[in-house]
């Protein structure tokens, strides 16, 4: 949590006045999960290899600006309370799984699964509550710019060969991405005078962002016999 803050009956006289509060959490997340089987046989040749990698990542807190129960008087100059939330989740995530088999009779199987979770949520609020603030302008504004970058890859090869080949590969990404932010500018029940040259500015904006990619990719070869691939994915953001 970040907080600027200018309370509790503080009184402040002087020539310009900025209370600031900044949130900018980061999280990088970066995982690699890989197997690789490889079998020979003069009979039956039997390969299985799998592979799955998770991340799940999250950020919550609030970032507030205030001026609260107190006096500032800011002659002909500016007075600022800006909170703003920069918070950055970062999460690449990649699942692979190879299997070879060779012989006579050859089986082979490969699977991989990759899961990738993200939340980004909290509470940017910049205030003046129940304060006197004389100054030549006033800006009140709180930012909600946060972001969420997810890549979710898995991918499968298998490869039976032989008099008879049974080959199957299968594949699984999903990339679920939460954004959940409340964004707020007030003045309440306070005494605000500006300059007739000066101005009152109340803006809150939330421009938070998610960009999620996700890619499952299944290839199954069998010199003789069967072969079988599939692969399956999901994107899911709010």
């Amino acid at each position: 949590n970040e907080l600027g803050d200018l309370s509790d009956g503080t009184v402040v006289t002087t020539d310009s006045l900025d209370i600031d509060a900044i949130g900018d959490a980061t999280i990088d997340a970066l995982g690699i999960a890989a197997a690789i089987s490889a079998s020979g046989a003069g009979g039956l040749a039997v390969g299985l290899s799998g592979s799955g990698v998770e991340a799940k990542n999250r950020i919550t807190g609030t970032t507030e600006a205030r001026i609260r129960n107190s006096t500032a008087t800011v002659t002909g100059g500016a007075v600022t309370v800006d909170a703003k939330e920069t918070s950055d989740i970062d999460a690449t995530l990649v699942s692979a799984a190879v299997s070879i088999s060779v012989g006579t009779a050859a089986v082979s199987l490969g699977m991989a699964i990759t899961l990738a979770q993200n939340e980004a949520q909290g509470t940017t609020r910049a205030t003046i509550d129940n304060a006197d603030v004389d100054a030549g302008s006033l800006a009140v504004t709180a930012l909600g710019d946060s972001t969420i970058s997810s890549t979710a890859v898995a991918a499968s090869l298998s490869i039976a060969g032989g008099g008879v080949g049974l080959s199957g590969a299968g594949t699984g990404a999903v990339s679920q991405n939460l954004m959940s932010n409340f964004v707020a500018a007030s003045i309440v029940g306070s005494d605000v005078d500006t300059t007739a040259s000066g101005g009152v500015v109340v803006s809150a904006t939330d421009q938070s962002d998610i960009d999620a990619d996700v890619v499952s990719v299944s290839v199954s070869l069998a010199a003789a016999g069967g072969a079988a691939a599939g692969g399956w994915s999901h994107v899911r953001g709010g």
